[in-house]
């Protein structure tokens, strides 16, 4: 089975912990319901997103970069750029 990343797994029970936190407590419960699904929407697509582009950082460009040491010496900066 595949493994969960662990800021995924943090995100949806965070996201979870909000939707029950506006049924509990809020005077309008449909709009925090519908603010914290948005929420955990837009985190889990933001989270996506970057675990996609390490991913083509790791499996396209740094192996484009022949010369090891190089590879080594740019992949903080792209990580950096890519954050």
């Amino acid at each position: 089975s595949k493994k969960i990343d662990k800021f995924i797994l943090y995100t949806i029970l965070l996201g979870t912990y909000f939707v029950f936190h506006s049924l509990i407590f809020s005077e309008i419960v449909a709009v925090s319901i519908l603010k914290s699904l948005n929420w955990l929407i837009v985190i889990s697509t933001l989270s996506g997103t970057f675990i996609g582009l390490f991913a083509t950082l790791d499996i396209y460009i740094l192996p484009r970069l022949r010369n090891k040491a190089l590879r080594h010496q740019y992949r903080p900066l792209l990580l950096y750029c890519l954050s």
